[in-house]
């Protein structure tokens, strides 16, 4: 499941429901008889590694490639400061990878506490069970 929203419970550390739907069904079909009068449903939302994390990244990149290469290569007095040329390219290259990243962790967007009964007759209309034709 690759979807930018997803949906669970308030707890749940892996998201794999692609609609409330499917979570509650999961939940009241492993209630075994016992059914919870509401379930709590939760919206995640995929995390977005933004501009200023990026910008974190690309310092993290370019000060640790110049300190090994210091310590490869360089003045074993001085340490090399990234110019700004050195400091555009490792941005570059950030932007790159975080372009194909798939980012998996979520952030909780929204939470409704579903009445079961509810639920229920809400799918019973929507199907047309116990309906007369």
């Amino acid at each position: 499941m690759e979807n930018e929203i997803m949906y669970g419970g308030p707890d749940d550390d892996l998201l794999h429901h692609d609609s409330k739907d499917e979570y509650i069904e999961e939940v009241f079909e492993g209630s075994e008889g016992f059914a919870p009068k509401t379930i709590t449903v939760c919206a995640y939302r995929r995390k977005v590694i933004g501009g200023k994390e990026q910008k974190a990244l690309s310092a993290y990149i370019i000060e640790a490639l110049l300190e090994k290469m210091d310590d490869e290569y360089g003045n074993p007095v001085d340490c090399t400061d990234p110019s700004d040329e050195q400091k555009k390219l490792a941005a570059e290259f950030v932007a790159g990878v975080v372009s194909c990243y798939r980012v998996w962790q979520y952030d909780k967007i929204a939470t409704e506490e579903v009445d079961v009964r509810d639920w229920l007759r809400q799918r019973e209309n929507a199907s047309g069970i116990g309906k007369e034709n």
